[in-house]
């Protein structure tokens, strides 16, 4: 049935739609990376349902995005359906454990201050955040933290469309919006 390996399996489905997406992070005992939840709590990534899928928001370093169109009945079906998946060797193609057929959102006007603090080797690339996210329309809307905030907004299809530096404006006290959020439940 092949070696057998230590891993930490993340399904996550919307109950309402019944899309669902999974992580699988393979580890050892003495190498254990951060989970994919834990990459939520730290706002490198948030989720929104759409009638049509879950889109994923990722920032490892760039952001990149990626629609969920897997469906099950279940948690525990999304969950079989998973490991099915791994089990056919999906992860083994893949790396970090999910699909690498996320793409990079293209940016323009994203300045070097937003990272780097100027005249200064420092960069805090890793350091940026997803503090909110919404929709408008058909306008996607990522609001990032590093040094200062910026407002991201993107087309239907996921093309850049403007930066909106936000530092001279009034900081709002937002919490990001919940992991997941249904259709028309954000308004």
């Amino acid at each position: 049935m092949g070696n057998p390996e230590r891993g930490d399996l993340t399904v996550i489905r919307d109950p309402t739609s019944g899309y669902f997406l999974w992580r699988y992070a393979q580890h050892s005992d003495s190498d254990r990376s951060s989970s994919f939840i834990d990459d939520f709590r730290l706002k490198a990534g948030a989720l929104w349902v759409e009638s049509d899928g879950i889109v994923e928001f990722h920032m490892p370093s760039s952001i990149y995005f990626k629609k969920h169109i897997g469906r099950a009945s279940s948690l525990d079906a999304a969950v079989q359906a998973s490991i099915e998946e791994i089990r056919h060797g999906l992860a083994s193609f893949e790396s970090n454990g999910f699909s690498t057929n996320a793409l990079e959102l293209k940016i323009q006007e994203l300045d070097s201050d937003f990272t780097c603090i100027p005249d200064n080797s420092f960069c805090g690339g890793g350091k940026s955040k997803i503090i909110a996210l919404s929709k408008d329309g058909d306008k996607w809307k990522l609001v990032l933290r590093n040094r200062y905030d910026v407002e991201l907004v993107f087309d239907s299809t996921f093309n850049w469309v403007s930066t909106r530096n936000l530092s001279d404006q009034v900081k709002t006290k937002s919490k990001m919006l919940p992991v997941l959020i249904a259709p028309n439940s954000a308004k």
